[in-house]
C-alpha cells in the first residue's frame, strides 16, 4: 500500500513537466495567429520584408499584437534576421508557461530536418520580448545548436523600453 502514495506523489511532481509542450500555431494570410486561448486573442504578427533596404536588412519591422498589447521590434534586433518571406517563419508556443516563439529561418534548407535561424520569444501576457536565440548547424547539417543572443547589448535603453520584458528604464 505504501507504493500507491509514492506513485501518486511522483506523478504530481512530473505533471507540470508534461503540461509544458510546445505547439505550432497557424499564421493566417492576414497575420492572425490562430489557436491561442481566448485571453490572448485576438493576436497578430505583421512582418515587413524588404528587398532593397539601404541598411541591408531583410526584415524592416516586426509587430506583434496580443489581446490589448502591441510591440514593435526595432531594427537592432530585426537587422540580424536573414529571413526573406513568410514561408520561412514559424510560430510556436505554449500556454504553460505563457509564451510565443517566432522562428525566422535563414534562406535555403527548406524541408531539411534542421534549419538555422533566429527565434524570438515573447511573453503572451504582455507581448514583450523575453529572449532571443540563434540556431546554428553542426555536424555538417546533421544537428543544430541553440545559442542565446544578448539582444540587450545591440539595442539602446530607449529601444529596449519599447519592446523588451524587464528592460531597464530609458534615460
Amino acid at each position: 500500500m505504501k507504493r500507491l502514495p509514492a506513485f501518486a506523489l511522483a506523478l504530481m511532481a512530473v505533471s507540470p513537466c508534461l503540461a509544458h509542450k510546445d505547439r505550432i500555431f497557424t499564421l493566417g494570410k492576414d497575420g492572425q495567429v490562430i489557436g491561442l486561448p481566448p485571453q490572448y486573442s485576438p493576436a497578430s504578427l505583421h512582418i515587413g520584408f524588404s528587398r532593397s533596404d539601404p541598411r541591408g536588412v531583410s526584415i524592416t519591422h516586426i509587430e506583434l499584437k496580443v489581446a490589448d498589447n502591441t510591440v514593435v521590434v526595432p531594427v537592432c534586433v530585426t537587422g540580424l534576421l536573414l529571413t526573406r518571406s513568410h514561408k520561412d517563419v514559424r510560430v510556436t508556443g505554449t500556454t504553460t508557461p505563457h509564451y510565443l516563439a517566432v522562428e525566422f529561418f535563414d534562406p535555403g534548407r527548406e524541408g531539411a530536418d534542421f534549419r538555422p535561424g533566429y527565434s524570438l520569444h515573447f511573453d503572451l501576457s504582455t507581448a514583450r520580448m523575453r529572449s532571443m536565440h540563434i540556431d546554428v548547424l553542426r555536424d555538417g547539417g546533421k544537428s543544430i545548436q541553440t545559442i542565446p543572443v544578448d539582444f540587450t547589448a545591440r539595442c539602446t535603453a530607449a529601444e529596449l523600453a519599447t519592446f523588451a520584458a524587464d528592460a531597464p528604464p530609458a534615460r
